[in-house]
């Protein structure tokens, strides 16, 4: 009994029906507990990513019945090449994403990280190695130079899909210095 006991309350926690045979507990009738916020990453915004893959991923969100995706948005490939020079294809992807997360009922969070070359703070060595939109040393270990860059990357974000998105996220991991994010000189 204590099983099915255990299935009925998550049943109950959960937003469902009890399973069959469950035995009503007192005051079960009244409660009522919104499904928890479920969300699932996704693929994002990469170098030579196929607007395809956001119809492909929104759609197994929905499957999960997720309600939230987190999802990458490289600001070296939404800017690859200047300040203000968004790149077509990437605004391409990312509208595509978040206009069939829109009508899946899902929200996104976008993580923005990844420094674009001309941004880059990396030293002259890396920076000669660095290839527009791609995610090398150059563009993922190191900060912007100038941080007004990116907050005017993310702005246009913001702008851009403003109510749509359930969060921006600055960076993934800045701080951990076991990863690459603005790890620097080691």
């Amino acid at each position: 009994m204590l099983v099915l006991a255990a299935a009925a309350c998550t049943a109950l926690i959960l937003g469902a029906a009890p399973p069959a045979g469950a035995a009503p507990t007192a005051g079960s009738a009244q409660i009522s507990v919104p499904a928890p916020p479920g969300g699932v990453n996704v693929k994002g915004l990469y170098s030579g990513v196929s607007l395809g893959v956001a119809d492909q991923e929104i759609a197994a969100a929905r499957q999960l019945h997720a309600r939230v995706v987190r999802a990458e948005l490289r600001w070296s490939t939404l800017e690859p090449l200047a300040a203000s020079q968004i790149d077509p294809h990437a605004v391409a992807f990312t509208d595509r994403l978040v206009a069939d997360a829109a009508a899946a009922g899902i929200r996104v969070i976008f993580t923005v990280d990844s420094t674009p070359c001309w941004a880059s703070s990396a030293p002259a060595a890396l920076l000669r190695k660095c290839l527009p939109g791609g995610l090398t040393r150059a563009a993922n270990a190191w900060p912007p130079r100038n941080p007004a860059d990116y907050a005017a990357a993310v702005a246009f974000i913001a702008r851009r899909y403003g109510t749509q998105l359930a969060a921006i996220e600055v960076w993934n991991e800045p701080d951990q210095a076991n990863q690459l994010y603005f790890a620097g000189p080691k």
